[in-house]
C-alpha cells in the first residue's frame, strides 16, 4: 500500500484547478482554501502554497468551493457550493467578493466553471449548477463578469 505524507493540498476535496502560464491553483472544498503551485521551468511542480485559507473563506461566508476559473487579471471565480453563489478572488487571495448569485442565474449549487471562448462569450462564465442545498434542478447559467477569461496555456 502507497502512503504519501500530508500536503497543503489537505486529504479532502481536491476539486477545482486553473492553469496560467506559472501555476496550478487547486479548489479544496472541505475547509475552503485556495492552493497555488508554481510550475518549474522544467514543467515539474513547485512548492505548494495557500493562496486563501479556510479561515478568509469562512470570514467571508464561503463554506464550499468547487471549480475555478481566471480571468485575465489573475483573479480567480470559484464555484461556492455553499452559499451558492460564485466569489471573486482578487489574483494576490487578498479580497473575496461575490461575483453572481441567484439574480444572476445561479439558482442551485454551481459546481464548474468556464470562461465563454466565442465573440460575445469571453467575458462570460458558464456555470453548470445542481440541485444540492435547495437549489432548483441541473441547469447550465451564463453569467456575464465584465472580464475576459484567461486564456488556457
Amino acid at each position: 500500500m502507497r502512503t504519501s505524507p500530508p500536503t497543503l493540498v489537505g486529504i479532502l476535496g481536491r476539486n477545482g484547478v486553473a492553469v496560467d502560464k506559472d501555476h496550478v491553483v487547486v479548489a479544496i472544498t472541505y475547509l475552503p482554501r485556495l492552493v497555488r503551485i508554481p510550475i518549474n521551468p522544467d514543467g515539474s511542480a513547485g512548492v505548494p502554497e495557500v493562496l486563501v485559507p479556510a479561515s478568509s473563506f469562512l470570514s467571508a461566508g464561503v463554506y464550499g468551493l468547487d471549480g475555478i476559473a481566471l480571468d485575465v487579471h489573475g483573479n480567480v471565480y470559484a464555484a461556492a457550493i455553499a452559499p451558492r453563489v460564485i466569489a471573486r478572488i482578487s489574483r494576490e487571495g487578498k479580497e473575496i467578493s461575490r461575483a453572481a448569485g441567484a439574480a444572476e442565474g445561479v439558482t442551485g449549487a454551481p459546481f464548474g466553471l468556464a470562461f465563454g471562448t466565442g465573440k460575445g462569450h469571453r467575458e462570460a462564465l458558464f456555470v453548470t449548477i445542481g440541485p444540492m442545498f435547495g437549489g432548483v434542478d441541473d441547469a447550465l447559467a451564463r453569467v456575464p463578469v465584465g472580464v475576459p477569461g484567461m486564456p488556457v496555456p
